[in-house]
Protein backbone atom coordinates (compact mmCIF):
# COMPACT_ATOMS: atom_id res chain seq x y z
CA UNK A 1 0.00 0.00 0.00
CA UNK A 2 2.45 2.35 1.22
CA UNK A 3 4.61 1.84 -2.34
CA UNK A 4 1.77 2.06 -4.40
CA UNK A 5 1.17 5.55 -2.83
CA UNK A 6 4.51 6.81 -3.44
CA UNK A 7 3.55 5.82 -7.79
CA UNK A 8 3.97 8.91 -9.03
CA UNK A 9 0.69 8.71 -11.29
CA UNK A 10 -0.96 7.76 -7.83
CA UNK A 11 0.18 10.89 -6.23
CA UNK A 12 -0.65 12.98 -9.22
CA UNK A 13 -4.26 12.16 -8.55
CA UNK A 14 -4.54 12.12 -4.74
CA UNK A 15 -2.67 15.47 -4.90
CA UNK A 16 -5.40 17.57 -6.17
CA UNK A 17 -7.94 15.62 -4.69
CA UNK A 18 -6.61 16.37 -1.89
CA UNK A 19 -6.12 20.46 -2.61
CA UNK A 20 -9.94 20.32 -3.57
CA UNK A 21 -11.02 18.39 -0.81
CA UNK A 22 -9.00 20.94 1.69
CA UNK A 23 -10.46 24.08 -0.20
CA UNK A 24 -14.12 22.50 0.30
CA UNK A 25 -13.44 21.97 4.28
CA UNK A 26 -12.03 25.55 4.51
CA UNK A 27 -15.05 27.24 2.62
CA UNK A 28 -17.54 24.61 5.74
CA UNK A 29 -15.24 26.27 7.97
CA UNK A 30 -15.98 30.05 7.03
CA UNK A 31 -19.93 29.22 7.12
CA UNK A 32 -21.02 30.57 10.48
CA UNK A 33 -23.47 27.72 11.06
CA UNK A 34 -21.20 24.62 9.88
CA UNK A 35 -17.79 26.16 11.60
CA UNK A 36 -19.14 25.23 15.35
CA UNK A 37 -19.30 21.66 13.90
CA UNK A 38 -16.17 21.20 12.77
CA UNK A 39 -14.47 22.72 15.65
CA UNK A 40 -16.69 20.05 17.90
CA UNK A 41 -15.23 17.56 15.43
CA UNK A 42 -11.63 18.37 15.94
CA UNK A 43 -12.12 18.62 19.62
CA UNK A 44 -13.64 15.20 20.38
CA UNK A 45 -11.13 13.79 17.54
CA UNK A 46 -8.39 15.13 19.34
CA UNK A 47 -9.22 14.33 22.60
CA UNK A 48 -9.89 10.68 21.24
CA UNK A 49 -6.35 10.56 20.09
CA UNK A 50 -4.72 11.97 22.99
CA UNK A 51 -6.04 8.85 25.06
CA UNK A 52 -3.40 6.84 23.94
CA UNK A 53 -5.47 5.42 20.26
CA UNK A 54 -3.03 3.11 18.78
CA UNK A 55 -5.09 2.24 16.03
CA UNK A 56 -4.42 3.92 12.34
CA UNK A 57 -4.75 6.74 11.36
CA UNK A 58 -4.83 7.73 14.37
CA UNK A 59 -1.33 6.00 15.91
CA UNK A 60 0.30 7.61 12.63
CA UNK A 61 -0.90 11.20 13.45
CA UNK A 62 -0.34 10.85 17.25
CA UNK A 63 2.17 12.80 18.19
CA UNK A 64 4.03 10.31 19.94
CA UNK A 65 4.98 9.77 16.36
CA UNK A 66 7.76 12.17 16.82
CA UNK A 67 9.55 10.13 20.04
CA UNK A 68 10.60 7.47 17.33
CA UNK A 69 13.95 7.23 17.09
CA UNK A 70 14.01 6.39 13.35
CA UNK A 71 10.84 8.12 12.13
CA UNK A 72 11.86 9.66 7.93
CA UNK A 73 11.70 13.29 7.55
CA UNK A 74 9.00 12.67 4.77
CA UNK A 75 6.68 10.87 7.62
CA UNK A 76 7.46 13.84 10.02
CA UNK A 77 6.86 16.27 7.41
CA UNK A 78 3.26 14.63 6.31
CA UNK A 79 2.07 14.49 9.60
CA UNK A 80 3.04 18.33 10.32
CA UNK A 81 1.51 19.09 7.06
CA UNK A 82 -2.19 17.26 7.93
CA UNK A 83 -1.94 19.62 11.43
CA UNK A 84 -1.35 22.64 9.12
CA UNK A 85 -4.14 21.95 7.41
CA UNK A 86 -6.27 21.36 10.40
CA UNK A 87 -5.32 24.61 11.33
CA UNK A 88 -5.77 26.40 7.92
CA UNK A 89 -9.36 24.62 7.38
CA UNK A 90 -10.14 25.40 11.79
CA UNK A 91 -8.62 29.43 11.22
CA UNK A 92 -11.34 30.15 13.70
CA UNK A 93 -10.42 27.95 16.39
CA UNK A 94 -6.74 28.06 16.79
CA UNK A 95 -7.18 31.95 15.95
CA UNK A 96 -4.85 33.57 18.49
CA UNK A 97 -3.08 30.20 19.73
CA UNK A 98 -0.03 31.29 19.38
CA UNK A 99 1.00 33.20 20.91
CA UNK A 100 -1.57 34.21 23.71
CA UNK A 101 -2.02 30.27 24.68
CA UNK A 102 1.62 30.00 24.77
CA UNK A 103 1.83 33.20 27.06
CA UNK A 104 -0.72 31.33 28.82
CA UNK A 105 0.57 28.33 29.47
CA UNK A 106 4.19 29.74 30.49
CA UNK A 107 3.07 32.69 33.10
CA UNK A 108 -1.05 31.40 34.40
CA UNK A 109 0.83 28.56 36.49
CA UNK A 110 4.49 29.73 37.22
CA UNK A 111 5.50 26.34 38.03
CA UNK A 112 4.03 24.78 35.73
CA UNK A 113 5.67 27.26 33.13
CA UNK A 114 8.85 26.49 34.71
CA UNK A 115 8.29 22.85 33.97
CA UNK A 116 8.14 23.64 30.42
CA UNK A 117 11.02 25.65 30.03
CA UNK A 118 12.83 23.20 31.94
CA UNK A 119 12.04 20.20 30.07
CA UNK A 120 12.69 21.93 26.49
CA UNK A 121 16.17 22.85 27.80
CA UNK A 122 17.13 19.07 29.12
CA UNK A 123 17.78 18.96 25.28
CA UNK A 124 21.31 20.40 26.33
CA UNK A 125 22.02 17.83 28.80
CA UNK A 126 20.53 14.93 26.92
CA UNK A 127 22.86 12.06 24.84
CA UNK A 128 20.01 12.45 21.95
CA UNK A 129 19.57 16.26 22.20
CA UNK A 130 17.68 16.72 18.60
CA UNK A 131 15.23 13.60 19.36
CA UNK A 132 15.08 15.20 23.04
CA UNK A 133 14.18 18.68 21.66
CA UNK A 134 12.06 17.24 19.00
CA UNK A 135 9.83 15.39 21.71
CA UNK A 136 9.71 18.26 23.92
CA UNK A 137 8.69 20.58 20.96
CA UNK A 138 6.06 18.04 20.75
CA UNK A 139 4.92 18.18 24.48
CA UNK A 140 4.73 21.74 24.29
CA UNK A 141 3.04 22.34 21.65
CA UNK A 142 0.33 19.36 22.89
CA UNK A 143 0.28 22.09 26.52
CA UNK A 144 -0.53 24.79 23.66
CA UNK A 145 -3.62 23.18 22.66
CA UNK A 146 -4.90 22.00 25.99
CA UNK A 147 -4.07 25.72 27.39
CA UNK A 148 -6.27 27.03 24.39
CA UNK A 149 -8.83 24.60 25.39
CA UNK A 150 -8.87 25.34 28.39
CA UNK A 151 -9.33 29.11 28.10
CA UNK A 152 -12.12 28.38 25.08
CA UNK A 153 -14.38 26.14 27.22
CA UNK A 154 -15.97 26.19 30.46
CA UNK A 155 -14.82 23.17 32.69
CA UNK A 156 -18.96 21.85 32.32
CA UNK A 157 -17.83 21.49 28.90
CA UNK A 158 -14.52 20.35 28.96
CA UNK A 159 -15.42 17.34 31.28
CA UNK A 160 -18.84 16.93 29.42
CA UNK A 161 -16.83 15.98 25.98
CA UNK A 162 -13.77 13.79 27.37
CA UNK A 163 -16.73 11.66 29.09
CA UNK A 164 -17.95 11.13 25.52
CA UNK A 165 -14.98 10.91 24.24
CA UNK A 166 -14.26 7.65 26.44
CA UNK A 167 -17.40 6.57 26.24
CA UNK A 168 -16.21 6.08 22.36
CA UNK A 169 -12.54 4.70 23.25
CA UNK A 170 -15.33 2.01 25.54
CA UNK A 171 -17.51 1.12 22.32
CA UNK A 172 -14.80 1.14 19.60
CA UNK A 173 -12.65 -1.15 22.32
CA UNK A 174 -15.22 -3.39 22.29
CA UNK A 175 -16.04 -3.52 18.53
CA UNK A 176 -11.88 -3.88 17.93
CA UNK A 177 -11.00 -6.09 20.61
CA UNK A 178 -14.03 -8.61 19.48
CA UNK A 179 -13.24 -8.23 15.74
CA UNK A 180 -9.34 -8.45 15.51
CA UNK A 181 -6.94 -10.29 17.81
CA UNK A 182 -5.03 -7.04 17.80
CA UNK A 183 -7.58 -5.71 20.62
CA UNK A 184 -6.27 -8.63 22.67
CA UNK A 185 -3.22 -9.40 24.24
CA UNK A 186 -2.47 -12.81 26.88
CA UNK A 187 -2.97 -10.13 30.15
CA UNK A 188 -6.29 -9.38 28.58
CA UNK A 189 -8.06 -6.25 26.47
CA UNK A 190 -6.39 -3.82 25.04
CA UNK A 191 -9.08 -2.81 22.74
CA UNK A 192 -7.73 0.49 20.24
CA UNK A 193 -5.26 1.85 22.93
CA UNK A 194 -1.64 0.59 23.75
CA UNK A 195 -2.38 -1.98 26.98
CA UNK A 196 -4.87 -3.61 29.00
CA UNK A 197 -3.98 -1.71 31.93
CA UNK A 198 -4.52 1.53 29.94
CA UNK A 199 -8.08 0.72 28.99
CA UNK A 200 -9.00 -0.51 32.51
CA UNK A 201 -8.09 2.77 33.98
CA UNK A 202 -9.49 4.96 31.54
CA UNK A 203 -12.67 2.58 32.30
CA UNK A 204 -12.27 3.53 36.02
CA UNK A 205 -12.68 7.26 35.30
CA UNK A 206 -15.17 6.34 32.79
CA UNK A 207 -17.58 4.64 35.22
CA UNK A 208 -16.65 7.68 37.94
CA UNK A 209 -17.46 10.79 35.12
CA UNK A 210 -20.91 8.59 34.03
CA UNK A 211 -21.85 8.23 37.77
CA UNK A 212 -21.65 11.95 38.39
CA UNK A 213 -23.72 11.83 35.05
CA UNK A 214 -26.18 9.32 35.60
CA UNK A 215 -26.60 11.35 39.76
CA UNK A 216 -26.79 14.69 38.40
CA UNK A 217 -28.23 14.71 34.71
CA UNK A 218 -31.51 12.46 34.97
CA UNK A 219 -32.23 12.94 31.68
CA UNK A 220 -29.72 10.61 30.80
CA UNK A 221 -29.41 8.71 33.55
CA UNK A 222 -30.68 5.22 31.49
CA UNK A 223 -27.99 6.20 28.82
CA UNK A 224 -25.30 6.56 31.95
CA UNK A 225 -26.30 3.23 33.31
CA UNK A 226 -25.79 1.46 29.96
CA UNK A 227 -22.31 2.94 29.42
CA UNK A 228 -21.04 2.23 33.11
CA UNK A 229 -22.36 -0.99 32.78
CA UNK A 230 -20.14 -1.67 29.72
CA UNK A 231 -17.42 0.27 31.04
CA UNK A 232 -17.42 -2.62 34.23
CA UNK A 233 -17.40 -5.11 31.52
CA UNK A 234 -15.17 -3.91 29.62
CA UNK A 235 -12.40 -2.89 32.96
CA UNK A 236 -12.91 -6.85 33.86
CA UNK A 237 -11.84 -8.38 30.42
CA UNK A 238 -8.66 -6.01 30.54
CA UNK A 239 -8.04 -8.00 33.70
CA UNK A 240 -5.75 -5.09 35.39
CA UNK A 241 -5.99 -5.60 38.66
CA UNK A 242 -4.24 -2.07 39.06
CA UNK A 243 -7.22 -0.28 37.15
CA UNK A 244 -9.73 -1.97 39.70
CA UNK A 245 -7.81 -0.90 42.51
CA UNK A 246 -7.98 2.58 40.50
CA UNK A 247 -11.71 2.02 40.09
CA UNK A 248 -12.48 1.35 44.00
CA UNK A 249 -10.65 4.64 44.83
CA UNK A 250 -12.21 7.06 42.24
CA UNK A 251 -15.68 5.90 43.30
CA UNK A 252 -14.52 6.17 46.56
CA UNK A 253 -13.27 9.57 45.70
CA UNK A 254 -16.97 10.37 44.51
CA UNK A 255 -18.57 9.10 47.73
CA UNK A 256 -16.14 12.03 49.56
CA UNK A 257 -16.30 14.69 47.02
CA UNK A 258 -20.09 14.96 47.64
CA UNK A 259 -19.62 15.37 51.39
CA UNK A 260 -16.60 17.86 51.22
CA UNK A 261 -19.30 19.97 48.88
CA UNK A 262 -19.65 22.79 51.64
CA UNK A 263 -16.79 22.04 53.50
CA UNK A 264 -14.28 25.04 53.75
CA UNK A 265 -11.82 24.43 50.81
CA UNK A 266 -8.59 23.98 53.47
CA UNK A 267 -10.41 20.69 55.54
CA UNK A 268 -12.14 20.16 51.75
CA UNK A 269 -8.36 19.44 50.90
CA UNK A 270 -7.34 17.74 53.75
CA UNK A 271 -10.13 15.30 53.26
CA UNK A 272 -9.43 14.47 50.09
CA UNK A 273 -5.28 14.13 51.37
CA UNK A 274 -6.46 11.51 53.85
CA UNK A 275 -8.66 9.51 51.24
CA UNK A 276 -5.28 9.69 48.50
CA UNK A 277 -3.66 8.41 51.73
CA UNK A 278 -5.42 6.10 52.90
CA UNK A 279 -6.19 4.17 49.00
CA UNK A 280 -2.02 4.85 48.99
CA UNK A 281 -1.60 2.33 51.98
CA UNK A 282 -4.12 -0.14 50.97
CA UNK A 283 -2.52 -0.17 47.75
CA UNK A 284 0.89 -0.46 49.63
CA UNK A 285 -0.46 -3.53 51.69
CA UNK A 286 -2.12 -5.26 48.38
CA UNK A 287 1.61 -5.20 47.14
CA UNK A 288 3.41 -6.33 50.77
CA UNK A 289 0.90 -9.42 49.94
CA UNK A 290 0.86 -9.49 46.53
CA UNK A 291 2.29 -13.01 46.14
CA UNK A 292 -0.59 -15.09 48.12
CA UNK A 293 -3.16 -12.93 46.49
CA UNK A 294 -2.22 -13.53 43.08
CA UNK A 295 -1.35 -17.02 43.71
CA UNK A 296 -4.77 -17.05 45.04
CA UNK A 297 -6.29 -15.38 41.88
CA UNK A 298 -3.99 -17.29 39.35
CA UNK A 299 -1.55 -14.36 38.22
CA UNK A 300 2.47 -13.74 38.12
CA UNK A 301 2.92 -12.63 41.68
CA UNK A 302 5.58 -9.51 40.79
CA UNK A 303 3.38 -6.67 38.89
CA UNK A 304 5.35 -8.68 36.10
CA UNK A 305 8.49 -8.01 37.02
CA UNK A 306 8.16 -4.29 38.28
CA UNK A 307 9.23 -5.22 41.86
CA UNK A 308 12.80 -6.67 40.19
CA UNK A 309 13.74 -3.56 38.05
CA UNK A 310 12.77 -1.12 40.33
CA UNK A 311 15.75 -1.26 42.60
CA UNK A 312 18.14 -1.27 39.08
CA UNK A 313 16.14 1.90 38.27
CA UNK A 314 16.80 3.70 41.65
CA UNK A 315 20.57 2.93 40.83
CA UNK A 316 20.83 4.44 37.32
CA UNK A 317 18.47 7.50 39.17
CA UNK A 318 21.62 7.95 41.40
CA UNK A 319 24.01 8.40 38.38
CA UNK A 320 22.10 11.95 37.22
CA UNK A 321 19.85 12.69 39.98
CA UNK A 322 19.47 16.61 39.99
CA UNK A 323 18.95 16.82 36.11
CA UNK A 324 18.66 13.58 34.91
CA UNK A 325 18.46 12.22 31.34
CA UNK A 326 16.93 14.73 29.59
CA UNK A 327 12.96 14.07 27.98
CA UNK A 328 12.85 10.54 26.32
CA UNK A 329 16.70 10.53 27.29
CA UNK A 330 16.68 7.05 29.32
CA UNK A 331 14.66 4.28 27.70
CA UNK A 332 16.74 3.87 24.36
CA UNK A 333 16.66 -0.11 23.86
CA UNK A 334 17.42 0.78 20.09
CA UNK A 335 21.29 2.47 20.93
CA UNK A 336 22.25 -1.09 22.57
CA UNK A 337 24.99 -0.85 25.13
CA UNK A 338 24.76 3.13 24.71
CA UNK A 339 21.39 3.28 26.39
CA UNK A 340 21.64 4.54 29.35
CA UNK A 341 19.25 2.07 30.32
CA UNK A 342 21.22 -1.03 29.30
CA UNK A 343 21.38 -4.00 31.71
CA UNK A 344 18.12 -2.99 33.42
CA UNK A 345 15.92 -6.40 33.44
CA UNK A 346 14.54 -9.14 35.33
CA UNK A 347 16.54 -12.36 35.60
CA UNK A 348 14.49 -14.01 33.02
CA UNK A 349 15.34 -11.57 30.71
CA UNK A 350 12.58 -9.41 30.69
CA UNK A 351 13.46 -5.71 29.59
CA UNK A 352 10.99 -2.94 30.77
CA UNK A 353 9.59 -0.19 27.81
CA UNK A 354 9.88 2.19 30.88
CA UNK A 355 9.59 2.21 34.70
CA UNK A 356 6.10 1.35 35.09
CA UNK A 357 5.93 4.11 37.80
CA UNK A 358 5.55 7.86 36.80
CA UNK A 359 7.45 9.48 39.41
CA UNK A 360 10.34 7.31 38.61
CA UNK A 361 10.04 7.90 34.85
CA UNK A 362 9.45 11.83 35.45
CA UNK A 363 12.70 11.66 38.05
CA UNK A 364 14.95 9.69 35.39
CA UNK A 365 14.19 12.28 32.35
CA UNK A 366 14.47 15.43 34.64
CA UNK A 367 15.54 14.64 37.90
CA UNK A 368 14.76 16.36 41.08
CA UNK A 369 14.42 19.86 39.54
CA UNK A 370 11.57 18.51 37.24
CA UNK A 371 10.27 16.57 40.35
CA UNK A 372 9.86 19.36 42.36
CA UNK A 373 8.67 21.69 39.49
CA UNK A 374 6.02 19.44 38.37
CA UNK A 375 5.10 18.36 42.33
CA UNK A 376 4.51 22.08 43.44
CA UNK A 377 2.39 22.99 40.27
CA UNK A 378 0.42 19.39 41.04
CA UNK A 379 -0.41 20.16 44.82
CA UNK A 380 -1.32 23.78 43.57
CA UNK A 381 -3.30 22.35 41.38
CA UNK A 382 -5.12 20.45 43.63
CA UNK A 383 -6.34 22.66 46.16
CA UNK A 384 -7.75 24.89 43.62
CA UNK A 385 -9.80 22.32 42.65
CA UNK A 386 -11.00 21.76 45.83
CA UNK A 387 -11.70 25.34 45.90
CA UNK A 388 -13.60 25.75 42.68
CA UNK A 389 -15.66 22.59 44.19
CA UNK A 390 -16.99 24.02 47.01
CA UNK A 391 -17.90 27.37 45.06
CA UNK A 392 -19.28 26.15 42.09
CA UNK A 393 -22.67 23.42 41.54
CA UNK A 394 -22.26 19.83 41.41
CA UNK A 395 -21.99 18.15 38.33
CA UNK A 396 -19.44 17.41 35.55
CA UNK A 397 -16.75 20.48 35.85
CA UNK A 398 -16.69 20.05 39.45
CA UNK A 399 -15.59 16.22 40.05
CA UNK A 400 -13.58 15.73 37.34
CA UNK A 401 -10.36 17.75 38.54
CA UNK A 402 -9.97 15.37 41.40
CA UNK A 403 -11.16 12.43 40.02
CA UNK A 404 -8.78 12.98 37.36
CA UNK A 405 -6.12 13.29 39.84
CA UNK A 406 -6.96 10.47 41.88
CA UNK A 407 -6.47 7.81 38.90
CA UNK A 408 -3.53 10.41 37.82
CA UNK A 409 -2.00 9.20 41.18
CA UNK A 410 -2.96 5.73 41.20
CA UNK A 411 -2.45 4.71 37.88
CA UNK A 412 1.12 5.91 37.96
CA UNK A 413 1.95 3.71 41.20
CA UNK A 414 2.50 0.47 38.77
CA UNK A 415 2.63 2.49 35.44
CA UNK A 416 4.31 5.35 33.75
CA UNK A 417 1.57 8.12 32.70
CA UNK A 418 2.27 11.76 34.56
CA UNK A 419 4.20 13.03 31.33
CA UNK A 420 3.82 11.22 28.29
CA UNK A 421 1.64 11.36 24.89
CA UNK A 422 -1.62 10.28 26.54
CA UNK A 423 -4.20 11.98 28.60
CA UNK A 424 -2.20 12.22 31.77
CA UNK A 425 -0.61 15.30 30.35
CA UNK A 426 -3.21 16.95 27.88
CA UNK A 427 -6.21 16.54 31.00
CA UNK A 428 -3.32 17.72 33.88
CA UNK A 429 -2.51 21.15 31.60
CA UNK A 430 -6.43 21.87 30.74
CA UNK A 431 -7.13 21.47 34.64
CA UNK A 432 -4.13 23.32 35.76
CA UNK A 433 -4.62 26.54 33.56
CA UNK A 434 -8.60 26.06 33.90
CA UNK A 435 -8.42 26.07 37.82
CA UNK A 436 -6.30 29.06 38.73
CA UNK A 437 -8.09 30.79 35.58
CA UNK A 438 -11.75 30.31 37.02
CA UNK A 439 -10.70 30.51 40.63
CA UNK A 440 -9.29 33.70 40.33
CA UNK A 441 -11.99 35.09 38.35
CA UNK A 442 -14.27 34.01 41.18
CA UNK A 443 -11.59 35.40 43.81
CA UNK A 444 -11.71 38.97 41.92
Amino acid sequence: MKKLLLEPIVLCVLIPLGLVCLLLAFQMASNKKLAPILESLFLHTFLYMMNGVGIPPFSLLSPRSFSIHDRSIAQMILTLGIYICAIFVLKSWFRKIFPNSLLLLLVTDPFLGLFCIYFMLSAFWSETPILTFRVSLAFLGLGVISTHIATRYSMDDIAATIRRTNAVVLFTSIFYALGSSKGRIGKGWRGVLGHPIYLGSLMALNIAMWSVNAIYNPKQRQLSLVIIVFSILTMQMANSSGAFISWLTCMAMLFVLRLIKHLPPRLGFSCVFIVIVIAICAFLMFKENEAAIYTAMGKNANFSGRGEVWPQIVERMKLRPIFGYGVVGFWQSWRGPESPADGIQTVWGWVPPHAHQGWYDLILQLGLVGLILYGISFINTAFKSVVYLTRNQPGDGSFFPLLFYTLLIMINMTDSNIFNFNFGWIYYVIIAIKMRIDVSQKKS
